[in-house]
């Protein structure tokens, strides 16, 4: 416990190095008492908003200086109690975004931006991202953190797969660039590894010609079972799968839609993609695709329900064998209570150097299926949500047994056992790297 003197030093400090205010009020604090997921609740002792980078490392580098815990925020929507800090909430998100857009196709944004503050203004420079976020309130950071999948995945792969160089805000206040050719090992780590080795400040992007047209083939699905169909299609397909494909099913039935550019903004014709033989087929421009998704309501207020979302990536040859076991769950009903829906992505072949915690990686790196299965139960139910807890923890075991992988931005509740069986060497050399960055271990979360 803080002595008080220690306390009001803190504060003072804070409050002089900080232009935000800080906020100490209890009823301030319980906003960011918990995330979207409502699984996990904390309330921060102190709440502050970081407009920079200097800020980020003053905030850091006191919170180490006072002995008192630390962890980050984006836009919260989380669901492991990842953006929870029982000392100081360090939020990176607020004001307007700042980003440049090069004349070599590259973007530099303010990691705490959110995609949906600033990614349409990229689309009107005829430009985006080979690999979006879904979520328009995620931020840049929180994406790389989790590696960052979409309705663009199967030929653009990962958002993280397109990360030029971001700059890293260790724990100790320090600040450094990290590329796959500039402290190349922390790079490898911090994509997709759950932001445990420090603070994502800035990031840069690798960028392309926006398309200005698509062709779109829509299949209605009834049942969960059709997206074994949906799959097995996409595991035949080579690398000849579609630019766009993602496939949902819930209570009322659902959809798969498939796309492929076929225009640029310049007007050039564009090589197409294979689409399914059956289905609606539709002309659309870009915005017509986007599946960018806000929250259902707000982050951080404990609400009236309790979000178990968890994202399951299997290889190719044993997707289907993990489907079949969700469908059979749906058709007798152990898996049906509370089930919000189940969502399909294809997630393209990683680049040469994979990420450690890349869930596209493991023994042999490559494509995956992404499934994505969804509980949202009433908080008034704790029973029922135990059960879906339960169920994603027997789900999440079959999938390491089939080869695959979890997706980390979920509900997924992994121990440092199952982190070691799951990740291995590279476990370990992230328990020694943070280690020798936070040795006192007031820094984030672990899984």
């Amino acid at each position: 416990m803080m002595e008080m003197a220690s306390a009001a030093a803190l504060m003072r400090d804070l409050r002089r190095g900080v232009r935000a205010p800080v906020q100490v009020r209890r009823a301030d604090r319980e906003r960011y008492a918990t995330d979207f997921g409502g699984l996990h609740a904390c309330t921060p002792r102190i709440v502050v908003h970081a407009a920079d980078e200097a800020e980020v490392s003053l905030v850091l580098r006191l919170a180490r200086a006072a002995d008192i815990p630390v962890a980050v925020r984006g836009s919260g929507h989380s669901f492991a109690g990842n953006a929870l800090s029982p000392g100081i909430l360090l939020c990176t998100t607020g004001g307007a975004p700042r980003w440049s857009l090069r004349g070599d196709g590259v973007v530099q944004v303010d990691a705490g931006a959110r995609w949906g503050d600033w990614i349409p203004a990229l689309h009107a420079r005829g430009r985006t991202l080979p690999a979006l976020s879904g979520l328009a309130s995620a931020t840049a950071g929180g994406t790389i953190a989790t590696g960052g999948f979409g309705s663009g995945s199967p030929r653009a792969g990962a958002v993280t797969d397109h990360v030029r160089r971001l700059r890293l805000v260790t724990p100790d206040g320090a600040a450094r660039w990290c590329s796959p050719d500039e402290s190349a090992e922390l790079f490898r780590f911090v994509c997709a590894g759950q932001g445990r080795l420090g603070v994502v400040t800035t990031a840069e992007f690798s960028t392309v010609t926006r398309p200005s047209i698509y062709r779109l083939r829509v299949q209605p699905l009834r049942e969960a079972e059709e997206l074994r169909n949906v799959a097995a299609w996409l595991a035949s397909r080579g690398d000849d799968v579609p630019e766009f494909f993602f496939a949902e099913v819930g209570s009322a039935g659902g959809r798969a839609a498939f796309g492929t550019p076929v225009q640029t903004q310049a007007g050039s014709v564009l090589p197409a993609a294979t689409l399914p033989s059956s289905g609606e087929m539709a002309i659309l421009p870009p915005d017509a695709l986007a599946d960018f998704r806000p929250p259902r309501e707000p982050v951080g207020v404990m609400s009236a329900l309790r979000h178990v979302w968890c994202d399951y990536c299997l290889p190719l040859a044993t997707a289907d064998a993990f489907l079949a076991e969700v469908a059979d769950g749906v058709r007798s009903g152990s898996l049906a209570a509370g089930l919000a829906r189940i969502y399909l992505l294809y997630l393209g072949a990683p680049g040469a150097a994979v990420a450690a915690y890349d869930p596209r990686g493991g023994a042999e790196p490559g494509p995956r299926i992404g499934v994505g299965v969804y509980h949202t139960l009433p908080a008034s139910d704790p029973a029922a949500v135990e059960h879906a807890r339960w169920l994603h923890r027997g789900l999440l075991e079959r999938c390491i047994a089939l080869g695959g992988r979890p997706y980390l931005a979920g509900a997924h509740e992994i121990d440092p056992a199952l982190e070691s069986r799951i990740y291995g060497h590279d476990a370990r050399r992230l328990a020694q790297l943070r280690a020798a960055l936070d040795p006192d271990g007031l820094f984030g979360p672990s899984l």
